[in-house]
């Protein structure tokens, strides 16, 4: 007699190796996303010394941001991810030479790091 079909072992097998694909997928698009917070949080918080360093020693900070690669001042700091191509400073009152929305992204995932004109605000959205 020949059955035809499949056996509870081979089906087994086959779940398995289904669930550790998927794990690994949404294990992969969590760190991805993990590691564009952080790098967005990190520019944040750079931009924000930046704009404490005009206003306490009564002078411009210049920043600049040339694809993975962000300079304050001079000091340039390599990226892990691309934030596209910006020029601007901060005034001795930490005001902004412009208002900018600074995409930073990493695959798929993306942070917009906002800087507002008049009031030198910066957020992350």
């Amino acid at each position: 007699m020949q059955n035809k079909g499949y056996t509870l072992v081979e089906m087994l097998v086959v779940l398995s190796i289904l669930s550790m694909l998927t794990l690994l997928f949404a294990f992969s698009y969590r760190s991805l996303k993990e590691n564009t917070t952080y790098w967005s949080q990190s520019i944040y918080e750079r931009l924000l010394q930046a704009q404490t360093t005009a206003m306490t020693q009564k002078r411009r900070v210049f920043v600049d941001f040339q694809g993975n690669r962000m300079s304050i001042d001079g000091a340039s700091l390599k990226l892990s991810t691309d934030c596209g191509y910006h020029q601007f400073h901060f005034n001795t009152f930490g005001n902004p030479s412009k208002a900018l929305s600074i995409t930073c992204a990493i695959g798929s995932e993306q942070r917009v790091i906002v800087v507002e004109l008049g009031s030198g605000r910066l957020y992350v959205r």
